[in-house]
């Protein structure tokens, strides 16, 4: 969930320097999908906040629903979230709608995914990463959600879905 802005990985990008101080993950079956949580507590630039990542994943596998929130514990007035980006398979196209406000997905295996993010401003880019296992540069597609609004918060959240859609 989180990174250090513009080293390209996803998650949330910060200003500062984030240190994870504990975190846990739990996973609860739900009647109509599974429930996955990961949530914690970590230090920006000394300043102690708190995480939470809940994915939801359809038993039918079509939809993915997920929201992230950072809040700043109490007496602490900012978290620094610039945006949230998410990594795409190397092996992805990307394809920004031309009113912005979702992006297809296509895989190698020619599935398409719909991707929204409520209450912020989408990007693609293009960028070149390395990973431990690919030390060597690859290109790959980028999404980039950054809040709509320029105000400044101590709260940061989004929430944002995956559908499955046809291609025909």
């Amino acid at each position: 969930l989180l990174t250090n802005f513009g080293s390209y990985n996803s998650g949330v990008s910060l200003e500062g320097n984030a240190t994870i101080t504990q975190s846990r993950c739990r996973r609860r079956d739900e009647p109509d999908g599974v429930l996955l949580v990961a949530d914690g507590t970590f230090n920006l630039s000394g300043q102690p906040c708190n995480f939470t990542r809940q994915i939801k994943l359809a038993h039918d596998g079509c939809c993915i629903q997920g929201e992230d929130m950072i809040k700043a514990e109490h007496g602490h007035d900012e978290t620094g979230i610039r945006e949230i980006c998410f990594a795409i398979s190397e092996t992805s196209q990307c394809y920004l709608s031309t009113d912005k406000q979702s992006v297809l997905i296509v895989t190698s295996q020619q599935q398409g995914w719909r991707f929204r993010i409520f209450g912020m401003d989408i990007s693609v880019e293009l960028a070149s990463i390395t990973t431990q296992r690919h030390p060597s540069p690859m290109m790959r597609h980028m999404i980039f959600c950054r809040r709509s609004n320029i105000q400044r918060q101590s709260d940061f959240r989004a929430i944002w879905q995956l559908v499955l859609e046809d291609l025909e």
